[in-house]
């Protein structure tokens, strides 16, 4: 074993240094194009790469056809089983969302193109069998940029985001309570409506006892109070407004009518 990678490792291997190497890069790498153009290198068929892709997850089995690297005469002669790993990138739980898409934005246009081993839009993935993949990554590659990035700089994005991230929120607020606002006055009204009637029950009960001319006046007085403040009842409450009057007036006659029997003298 020699304590060699890298290209060290590739002139290592062409001046028979080393017998084998293993390389971990992309095939458009100039070390690895320059060995597969070497006539006196060979790919090592791995056959037992589905062992080790069960063995390990990261890894991937991958074919390298005949003649892919030269038609005529064909480079390689018969087609290569490797064993692949992808290049991941990691990133903190904590990184800006901007940057995450700045990233995503590179890596799509650098390594979404086609390839030995890949076809046209593969990587990025968006699935990883050992991490988490970022949301904001797989936004980005499934629908591309957002329509305020394709049209504002960077810093101007981040605050209109968070502009409409807070509209949205404040609108999200906003409109329950003004739905709710009707049903609650509603409920204010029909509340100061009990409290009328309440105070037109004291009076019937009044009235069922023998009244003095002192009794009958405060009772009047407390009619007319009921009657000055149904004036305010606004408009579209108009069906309660005039069924508290036609009661108002009932008891109103009611009274009259028990002041004469009791004060007969008192009341013309």
């Amino acid at each position: 074993m020699l304590p060699l990678a890298g290209d060290a490792a590739v002139e290592a291997l062409k001046d028979a240094t080393a017998d084998a190497a293993l390389l971990v890069g992309g095939s458009n790498a100039p070390s690895v194009e320059s060995l597969l153009n070497n006539p006196n290198v060979r790919l090592m068929n791995f056959s037992s790469a589905d062992a080790f892709m069960r063995v390990f997850p990261d890894l991937v089995r991958l074919v390298l056809p005949k003649g892919v690297v030269q038609l005529d005469p064909p480079n390689p002669p018969d087609d290569i089983t490797l064993v692949g790993t992808t290049a991941k990138v990691l990133i903190r739980d904590d990184l800006h969302p901007a940057i995450i898409q700045l990233l995503a934005q590179t890596l799509k246009e650098e390594h979404s193109g086609a390839g030995l081993f890949q076809r046209s839009g593969e990587f990025p993935a968006t699935d990883d069998p050992e991490y988490t993949i970022s949301s904001v990554a797989v936004e980005y590659y499934r629908n591309g940029p957002s329509l305020l990035a394709k049209y504002l700089p960077l810093w101007r994005t981040t605050y209109v985001q968070r502009t409409i991230a807070f509209l949205v929120a404040a609108l999200a607020i906003v409109f329950p309570v003004f739905g709710f606002a009707p049903r609650l006055y509603e409920w204010f009204v029909r509340k100061r409506f009990r409290q009328f009637y309440q105070r037109l029950r004291a009076i019937e009960n009044a009235l069922q006892e023998r009244l003095t001319a002192a009794k009958a006046e405060a009772l009047q007085a407390e009619l007319d109070d009921i009657e000055r403040s149904t004036i305010t009842v606004p408009m579209r409450h108009s069906d309660l407004y005039f069924m508290l009057r036609y009661h108002l007036d009932r008891t109103r006659s009611r009274l009259i009518e028990a002041s004469r029997d009791n004060q007969p003298s008192s009341f013309s």
